[in-house]
This record gives structure tokens, C-alpha cells and sequence, in this order.
């Protein structure tokens, strides 16, 4: 018994021993932190006292700086990914503060790149809405093409048509392109492709600062818009019945672009008083035939392919003399022919059109 308690008595002592030499380097070491602390306190002094310079702009200054991030307006931001301004507020707290509390940046919504199908077309939406909503009272710029289903792109969009400025929309049907039946008072251009055609016109009354329309596929026979307040249009596909139909009535158009196939020949005339710019991209090879039904006595640039000119391997002298007298129909007042796409040398064409005061041949 007592040898059991003098060994107990041992090994207490021991470990008495033990507690008190950790305790003393604990001691130790508790010293050596405190004296780290004392020589880091004037180094972390300096470094709490600094601001990084970006830190120190005003508000403003940032703002305008991210505004500067986007592209020029009314051109469009990818909706998402490293050029977003939705990057901006994965950055820091105080940025995405400010970045919210700017509307023009959200001022233009790019729908056109974005790949949202199914259940993320549905997961896009509640973005949308935040990202108009953020745009405050700042008129808008909106694209929203190339969906098989744009129906409810188009839905989202509803309640923001009113401030749209500039709107490039892409609709199935009559029930989608209903949607811009509302009144658009601050409409200034509009990009319009329809897939299916519909029987009766749309008639587009409300959108009184329109001057810039783009109509591509159906959307050329399937709407009325305002056309004699139209400056600048482009036609797309479409045949030139329908072509001529609109064109008609837009005689305060100072540029036009006819870029399709036309499907039949002209019966009667275009009157285009004010036309300064007519640029023909690709049609049918009447299209020299149909250029001569177009009455434009303020043109100054003409631009065609080279294909209207010459239908095989050389220029054609029927279709040369077709577009001297159209050009000498133009008055004084022509500066420029274009031709594009061109596999024959300048010097051919300025021996063709020698009364052109200026002849640009851009070649393939």
C-alpha cells in the first residue's frame, strides 16, 4: 500500500514538472507575440491610414468610369460574362453600390447572345426584369432576336416598351408582334424581323420621333408604320411589290437599303424626293430594271454589286447605259457610284461611267 502511494506521490511531481515547464515557455511565447505586436503596430499603423487611389473618387467619378467600361449607346454589353456590367458588382461591396445606383448602365440589354433555352430561359427572366428596373427612368435600347421561343422574352419586356428609344426584336406570329402595338413615344429606331406572315397589316401608329426602320423577312408586307416621318429605312427580303408599296409612301427618306431577292418586275414608280443614299446589296438579276422605276432627284451615292452590271464574264452595254441615264436622271446633284464586290479594274468602270464625279470599285 504504501509503495502504490509513493509512486502515485512520483508521478504527480512529474507532471507538476512538466505543467510548470510548458507554462514557462507559453510565458515565453506570449513575450515574444506581444513584442511582434509591438513591432508590427506602426507598419499596420501606415498601412489602416492608406487608401488606394481608386477608393478615394467621388461616387460620381466611378460612375462615369464604369459607364465608360460599356459600349457607345445604343450598341448592347454581352448580358452576361467578363464584359457585363454585371461585372462590375462582383468586384466589391461599395462598387456594386454604386454600379446599382447608376441607371444608364443598365440602360441596354443584349438578349441576342445569350443562350437561354427551357428552364434557363425561365431562370433569365427574374434578370431581366432587374436589370430594366435598375435602368430608372433612362430611355432604353433593347435587343432580343434569335429565339425559337421568344414569347416570353417578349412578356418580360412588356412593361419597358413605354421608355424603349431603340428596339431590335425578333417575333414568331401576329400574337407576339402585338406587343409593339403600345404606344412607344420615344421609339427613334426599329429593327423588326417577323418569321410567319399575317393577313392583315399591323398598323404601328405610335411612335411619333421614328425615323430609322429595318424590316426583315414577313415584317416588310405584315405591319404600317408612319412612313412619311421615316428618314432612313432598310429592306430585307421582301419582294418588290411590297418593297415598292412602302416605298411609295416615304418620301421624306434620305437613305435606303434594298438587300433581297426581288420577285417581280416594276409596274409603276418610286418617288423618292429627298433619297440622298440608295445602297442595293443583292436582289434578283432584274434588279437594274427595277432600279430604273425609282425617281430620286436628290441622290448623291448609289452603291450595287457588280453583279447587276455584268451578268456573265464581261460588263454588259445594255445594263451600262440602263444606269448612265438612271444616274443622269439624278440632276447635279450625284457625287458617287459604288461598286462592290468588283473582280473588274477601276480603270474599266471609269471608262463605263465617265460623267461620275467620284467611282469607288471595291474589289473581292
Amino acid at each position: 500500500m504504501l509503495e502504490s502511494l509513493e509512486a502515485d506521490r512520483a508521478f504527480v511531481a512529474q507532471k507538476d514538472a512538466e505543467i510548470l515547464d510548458l507554462e514557462a515557455q507559453i510565458y515565453a511565447l506570449e513575450q515574444s507575440i506581444s513584442t511582434l505586436l509591438a513591432a508590427k503596430e506602426p507598419a499596420q499603423a501606415r498601412l489602416d491610414a492608406y487608401k488606394y487611389p481608386i477608393l478615394t473618387l467621388p461616387n460620381e467619378i466611378i460612375s462615369e468610369i464604369f459607364l465608360h467600361f460599356l459600349p457607345a449607346y445604343p450598341d448592347p454589353p454581352p448580358l452576361t460574362g467578363i464584359l457585363s456590367p454585371l461585372l462590375l458588382g462582383y468586384i466589391c461591396r461599395p462598387w456594386r453600390r454604386i454600379a446599382q445606383a447608376t441607371p444608364p448602365l443598365w440602360r441596354v440589354i443584349d438578349l441576342t447572345r445569350t443562350e437561354m433555352r427551357g428552364s434557363q430561359m425561365k431562370l433569365g427572366i427574374p434578370l431581366i426584369d432587374h436589370w430594366l428596373r435598375s435602368s430608372g427612368g433612362c430611355p432604353i435600347s433593347i435587343h432580343a432576336t434569335d429565339y425559337e421561343d421568344s414569347a416570353p422574352i417578349i412578356s418580360a419586356l412588356i412593361p419597358y416598351l413605354s421608355r424603349g428609344e431603340h428596339l431590335k426584336l425578333t417575333a414568331k406570329n401576329a400574337s407576339q408582334l402585338s406587343v409593339i402595338e403600345a404606344p412607344m413615344p420615344l421609339l427613334r429606331t426599329l429593327h423588326l424581323s417577323l418569321s410567319e406572315s399575317v393577313s392583315v397589316p399591323h398598323i404601328l401608329p405610335n411612335f411619333p420621333l421614328l425615323r430609322k426602320v429595318v424590316l426583315e423577312d414577313h415584317a416588310v408586307r405584315s405591319i404600317s408604320l408612319p412612313w412619311p416621318q421615316l428618314t432612313s429605312l432598310t429592306l430585307q427580303d421582301a419582294g418588290f411589290d411590297s418593297c415598292l408599296t412602302v416605298l411609295q409612301q416615304t418620301r421624306n427618306l434620305v437613305h435606303c437599303t434594298l438587300r433581297g431577292w426581288i420577285q417581280s418586275a416594276p409596274h409603276t414608280e418610286a418617288v423618292l424626293p429627298s433619297l440622298e443614299t440608295l445602297v442595293i446589296e443583292r436582289g434578283s438579276d432584274g434588279m437594274m430594271e427595277v432600279l430604273s422605276s425609282f425617281k430620286t432627284p436628290a441622290l448623291r451615292c448609289l452603291e450595287l454589286p457588280e453583279v447587276f452590271i455584268r451578268p456573265v464574264w464581261s460588263l454588259d452595254a445594255r445594263r451600262i447605259k440602263m444606269l448612265n441615264d438612271f444616274i443622269a436622271g439624278c440632276g447635279t446633284k450625284f457625287e458617287e457610284l459604288r461598286v462592290t464586290q468588283a473582280s473588274f479594274a477601276a480603270s474599266e468602270y471609269l471608262a463605263a461611267f465617265p460623267s461620275v464625279p467620284v467611282l469607288t470599285v471595291d474589289r473581292l
